[in-house]
């Protein structure tokens, strides 16, 4: 288990910087139909706490992983299980059980201290664009200055912090229709 404390911000356009990409496509299913599979995978987790599962499929040129995630807690920090599983695992969990599937292309750029991990999302998200920054610990006010001041003079980017903003979780994006479809503005 590991925390999970991001920053996410909705930009109008990829910059120049993004240049290879990863393609994603996340698998969001009922969790609770697989306590017992669940509770083996993951050495002491708190299944009581578990808010949300996916599988993550990454593909890149030639190599395919999968990855089961687990999220407790609905705030910019929170708790996350991870795991790579194999197909057999995929199929078992998914089948008959998804929720919602978002896909896009995630690009990563490292400015100063901070990797940010720009999304453009695809099909019904289309043309949604995210970026995140995630950190071990939390954001002191200077260190949002600074993530802000990357994007507007750096990445010369218009943005909107949606760090706080339930729509643009990307389970409710997989959920709801898709951006394009949802309430977004």
């Amino acid at each position: 288990m590991q925390k999970e404390i991001e920053l996410k911000f909705k930009i109008n356009r990829l910059p120049i910087e993004c240049n290879n990409y990863v393609l994603i496509h996340q698998y969001y299913f009922d969790y609770l139909k697989y306590k017992v599979f669940l509770l083996q995978a993951f050495n002491n987790l708190q299944f009581e706490s578990i808010k949300e599962a996916r599988i993550r499929t990454k593909k890149c040129v030639s190599d395919v992983k999968f990855v089961l995630t687990l999220k407790s807690g609905d705030t910019n920090n929170r708790d996350e299980y991870e795991k790579e599983v194999s197909v057999k695992d995929v199929k078992t969990l998914i089948k008959n059980n998804i929720l919602g599937v978002i896909k896009k292309k995630r690009y990563e750029v490292v400015k100063g201290n901070f990797t940010f991990e720009f999304d453009e999302y695809i099909d019904k998200n289309k043309p949604l664009i995210i970026t995140e920054v995630e950190s071990k610990e939390q954001f002191t006010t200077k260190q949002l200055m600074e993530i802000q001041s990357i994007l507007r003079d750096t990445f010369k980017l218009k943005y909107e912090d949606v760090t706080n903003d339930k729509d643009y979780k990307n389970k409710n994006l997989a959920k709801n229709g898709g951006y394009e479809n949802g309430n977004q503005n």
